[in-house]
């Protein structure tokens, strides 16, 4: 009898974990997923030390920890720093770059003259839909585009 209750408590908890789920948000359920992965790590440490002892109850804690104090992002930032990164070859862009002259500008854009701002927006956008890393483009590019319009239309306000 008591398996029964300790199942219907389950699964009452389990839908109520999925309806939240469906209506929350992206950041509160990747909180969820970090402190739910947390708690799991913790309780199954908590058994493996009561039936294995401490030798198998140190890799859940290990986890834990990676998870708690941001090991991961340091570790990689480190091997970063000191070029074992594993993206040998490439070079990291500033990704806003230098004040652009007006010509640098025009020439970066495909414009001509004194452009509107209407001609300056069109371009913009043709060319950002292509450069933008979400659609494989790069982020430099995509700076160099945004430096060129934030250039021309301040030049724009200027006149």
């Amino acid at each position: 009898m008591p398996f029964l209750f300790a199942g219907l408590a389950l699964a009452v908890g389990l839908y109520l974990v999925l309806e939240w789920w469906a209506n929350a948000s992206t950041a509160a359920a990747k909180k969820a997923l970090v402190w739910g992965a947390v708690v799991i790590a913790l309780l199954l440490s908590v058994a493996l030390l009561s039936r294995a002892g401490p030798t198998f109850a140190v890799l859940p804690l290990i986890f834990t920890g990676f998870r708690l104090f941001n090991i991961t992002r340091r570790v990689r930032s480190f091997l970063h720093s000191v070029g074992l990164s594993g993206k040998s070859g490439q070079q990291k862009r500033p990704a806003r770059p230098q004040a652009l002259s007006r010509d640098e500008a025009l020439d970066i854009l495909g414009l001509q003259g004194r452009p509107s701002a209407t001609e300056i927006n069109i371009r913009y956008k043709t060319l950002i839909a292509k450069a933008h890393p979400d659609a494989g483009g790069s982020e430099w590019l995509a700076a160099r585009i945004n430096a060129a319009r934030d250039c021309l239309m301040q030049s724009l306000s200027d006149e």
